[in-house]
């Protein structure tokens, strides 16, 4: 399967599962704190614009923008 195309500025819904489905993502504040971390370091590190994100026990949902590509 070949990679979706880098396209600045567009819209992007992304949604990704755990290991087999398995319940890694419990939803306690130090499960939810990391999450939040890692996702704002990349989107800084990566020009992603996140709009909206939903984190559950087995998978998580992303609404983001692709203001660009950033890479170092």
């Amino acid at each position: 399967m070949l990679p979706n195309p880098v396209i600045p500025n567009s819209v992007h819904f992304l949604t990704r599962r755990t290991i087999n489905g398995h319940f890694f993502l419990k939803p306690d504040s130090e499960t939810c704190h990391i999450f939040r971390f890692l996702l704002a370091a990349l989107a800084e590190r990566y020009s992603i614009l996140v709009h909206h994100f939903v984190i559950m026990a087995n998978h998580y949902h992303l609404i983001v923008t692709d203001q660009g590509i950033n890479i170092n």
